[in-house]
């Protein structure tokens, strides 16, 4: 059945909506990713733009949010803009391989370039794409549901060398190094990819992110602020405890970072902190941290955006009141009775 023209009669903003949805609903094949131009070529309104029913995936580049929230399906729209011997990587590779965080704006706030490896001879790089010029070893490529992409090992590695400054690139490493993820990037084979590439840009970057990471860490955040505090406030990765857990009174609460050498803890509240529950979490934890003769220190992003001066400033005021209170010294006892400590976590 010719459905062209039914819509053109209709007038008015609920016409055009329908007439909206209709396209959308019936996207030709090879537009399950697509830019801007090309979706306004099918007959939608500028409006789909902004009213959620696409998804801005990278610069200039748009789907379904059924699409974006299946990592396999997206990649396998990626490929289908790509020439057939290149490679997914970056973020895209990452969401295949089950990382944790992994998606368009794991690097910044804003939606990242999908990255793709071409062959040299291919020189068209199609909207919303960072092309990488790199030749790749067999051994760093998997083919997943019949689309090319860089291995665990090799992801890890590109998406950490190319990242700047160092906190961002630790944070990528321990989404890479989760827990909860179905498989965990191994350091060994890391550091070897490091070695047995020396004249990559980048290697030192991954060699100073190594010894920086965490399996434990929840957040990008809270693995920025983990970093910053070794790195730009001094305190010794052994002395730092991360979402370790504190036994009061029968109940069990997490603490995303314990100083132990000022017996301060750490948290960053992020937007989800401004919900109800979670404010009665917070106060709860406020309450038994204080309890177990702990200092708290709460981070939200402004802070965590501090200059270098700033937020040393910041850490040392704060560090200085709770040793001055002897919080480092009950640190040290809750560590020796065992009611402070970093237990296998609980994964929601």
């Amino acid at each position: 059945m010719d459905n062209s023209g039914v819509f053109e009669a209709l007038p008015g903003t609920i016409d055009v909506m329908r007439r909206d949805a209709h396209v959308l609903s019936t996207l030709p094949e090879g537009c399950a990713v697509a830019s801007r131009a090309e979706l306004l070529g099918t007959g939608v309104s500028k409006r789909v733009f902004s009213d959620g029913r696409l998804v801005r995936i990278a610069r200039g580049l748009y789907c379904l949010p059924d699409i974006a929230a299946d990592s396999r399906a997206l990649v396998r729209a990626f490929a289908e803009r790509c020439p057939e011997d290149a490679v997914i990587g970056g973020w895209s590779a990452a969401a295949v391989h089950g990382i944790r965080d992994a998606g368009p704006t794991m690097l910044s706030i804003d939606p990242q370039p999908v990255v793709a490896y071409f062959p040299r001879h291919e020189h068209k790089r199609p909207p919303g794409f960072a092309v990488m010029r790199i030749d790749l070893d067999p051994a760093d490529i998997e083919i997943i549901d019949g689309v090319s992409v860089t291995g665990l090992t090799r992801t890890a590695y590109d998406m950490v060398r190319f990242t700047r400054p160092l906190p961002q690139a630790v944070a990528i490493l321990d989404c890479f190094r989760w827990s909860g993820n179905p498989h965990t990037v191994d350091l060994d084979e890391l550091a070897n990819l490091c070695a047995a590439h020396p004249r990559h840009k980048g290697n030192p970057m991954v060699r100073l992110a190594l010894p920086l990471s965490s399996s434990r860490s929840r957040s990008i955040a809270e693995s920025r602020v983990r970093v910053r505090w070794i790195t730009e406030v001094g305190v010794s990765p052994h002395l730092m405890l991360t979402n370790a857990n504190l036994i009061a009174d029968g109940a069990c609460y997490e603490l995303d970072l314990v100083d132990l050498s000022a017996g301060l803890v750490i948290e960053y509240d992020g937007p989800h902190h401004a919900g109800s529950e979670q404010r009665s979490i917070d106060a709860a934890k406020n309450a038994a941290v204080a309890d177990a003769g702990l200092a708290m220190l709460r981070l939200n992003a402004p802070e965590l955006r501090l200059g270098r001066a700033g937020f040393a400033r910041l850490a040392d005021e704060r560090r200085t009141r709770a040793k001055a209170a002897g919080a480092h010294i009950r640190a040290a006892t809750l560590v020796a009775r065992n009611e402070l400590a970093e237990l296998p976590l609980t994964y929601y």
